[in-house]
């Protein structure tokens, strides 16, 4: 096959529900590697998780990160787009290496993601630039509207942002159905290691909102 002819990777961004106990980052975390055997890159720790996502939606200054000069000086660079994929000492930098050096999916689960401003959604496109980007926002969150409005430039194409209905579901429900979006069977993946909150999902304070999402967007 040749590198025309390969399949384009993909990345996943899964913006979860505070406060709730979302049980998708965890899983991703708990099973990275098994993961890895099946084509998706993931942080290897909810320490790495919260970092990269701190990095994507804020910068890398907010995250307390800097990145270190040849000569050994501090720079104070940011992580969240194409600049913090060269040469950069964060977390989320560190992700997209692992993920071209394997040549696999790449997926970021956390609810700080939906802080993201349009600048920094700008950045994270950039950096996927060569990725089929998904977006995933679970329901629950009373912000939805806005986090879907704002993430709506990083997938280029309707299709890919993906509203997850998890409202009443059990934990192990939630991720099988984000393993079957994001292409990755869950059979294997149990829960039982898993630490979670509560069952994912709460009615949304902005109801009315979600019929022009509903219409908008691919749901599982």
């Amino acid at each position: 096959m040749t590198t025309r002819d390969q399949p384009r990777r993909q990345a996943w961004i899964h913006i979860g529900t505070p406060g709730v106990g979302d049980v998708i980052g965890p899983a991703l975390t708990r099973h990275h590697h098994a993961l890895v055997e099946l084509g998706v890159v993931t942080p290897r720790s909810a320490t790495e998780s919260l970092a990269a996502a701190v990095e994507v939606a804020r910068g890398r200054e907010v995250a307390g990160l800097r990145t270190v000069g040849a000569d050994g000086a501090d720079g104070a660079e940011e992580a969240g787009g194409a600049e913090g994929a060269e040469g950069a000492d964060g977390e989320w930098a560190r992700l997209l290496r692992r993920a071209e050096a394997f040549r696999a999916d790449l997926v970021l689960s956390h609810s700080l993601l939906g802080d993201a401003d349009p600048s920094r959604v700008a950045l994270l496109a950039d950096a996927l630039a060569g990725r089929r980007v998904h977006v995933v926002v679970s329901t629950g969150r009373s912000d939805v509207d806005e986090v879907l409005g704002r993430w709506v430039p990083a997938v280029r194409r309707p299709e890919r942002l993906h509203l997850l209905e998890t409202r009443g579901l059990a934990p192990y429900e939630a991720w099988r159905s984000f393993g079957r979006l994001a292409g990755f069977g869950t059979t294997s993946l149990r829960l039982d290691a898993v630490t979670h909150g509560p069952r994912s999902g709460v009615a949304p304070r902005h109801p009315a909102g979600r019929g022009l999402l509903r219409r908008r967007l691919s749901r599982v």
